[in-house]
């Protein structure tokens, strides 16, 4: 390995052991001691509830380390005056992290959906027993982000963690970087740090059945802007999964209650 990649690896571990790592109450819920309750009609409900609990809380870390992370390279890019040196550190660290950044909002974003969702219907017969939404439900595929109200909006805490994640896969978000996560995984997207994108689409048939293509021209995705963007959704992952969690708090009380 280089020096280059060396002296500057260094550097981000100097940066990164001296960042600020306190966030607050964000701590992982243990569900796995209700052995009382983990039997008999609510086995699924725990069993799900379990899964569903430490791939949100494994992920939402993830996104917290990545944007630790970012804000280290940023520094350690700060520190570096060639230009060539600056891309060669963007495509052997930064890029791959980047993307994982970017990526990571709108799939928690889905898991809590999905999760929530398939909890609050198991668990909805305790609120009202007499409602349609008992009935039947989506497969998972099917589930989309209209559930979330339909099937979990009996339970305490629902709108609090509605207006987190609300924001965590925002259409802000999306804006801000030309729906990266979408254009990454199905178009394409622009790039990160250092070189620009030429998107071309079809405009509209002129009356003479012509057809007319829009060229645009896509700056690269600024190092700092991605970490300061990545580092605050990483604060309202945090508050999302606390307020998950009080939701489950108060499912958890009333299958309590039903015993």
């Amino acid at each position: 390995m280089n020096d280059l990649f060396i002296e500057s690896y260094r550097k981000f571990l100097d940066f990164r052991d001296n960042q600020d790592r306190n966030f607050g109450e964000f701590n992982y819920r243990n569900y796995n001691n209700k052995d009382d309750l983990f039997n008999g009609y609510w086995l699924l409900y725990f069993h799900q509830l379990n899964s569903y609990n430490d791939d949100i809380y494994r992920h939402t870390v993830l996104l917290i380390r990545c944007a630790q992370n970012l804000e280290a390279w940023s520094k350690v890019l700060d520190n570096i005056k060639n230009e060539d040196d600056k891309w060669k550190i963007i495509l052997e660290f930064i890029e791959p992290l980047a993307i994982t950044a970017l990526i990571l909002p709108e799939a928690i974003s889905w898991k809590y959906t999905i999760a929530l969702t398939n909890l609050s219907h198991s668990v909805n017969i305790l609120k009202k027993p007499n409602s349609e939404i008992l009935d039947s439900i989506p497969d998972d595929k099917k589930i989309k982000y209209n559930h979330l109200n339909l099937y979990c909006k009996f339970w305490g805490g629902f709108n609090d963690f509605m207006d987190f994640h609300s924001r965590l896969n925002s259409n802000e978000f999306k804006n801000s970087t030309n729906d990266f996560r979408r254009n990454f995984s199905h178009n394409f997207s622009r790039r990160i740090g250092v070189g620009f994108s030429y998107p071309i689409t079809k405009s509209s048939k002129l009356k003479d059945g012509t057809q007319t293509y829009d060229m645009k021209e896509w700056h690269p995705l600024d190092i700092d802007f991605i970490a300061n963007l990545i580092n605050d959704t990483s604060i309202i992952a945090t508050n999302t999964y606390m307020k998950f969690c009080a939701i489950i708090d108060d499912q958890i009380e009333h299958i309590k209650n039903a015993k």
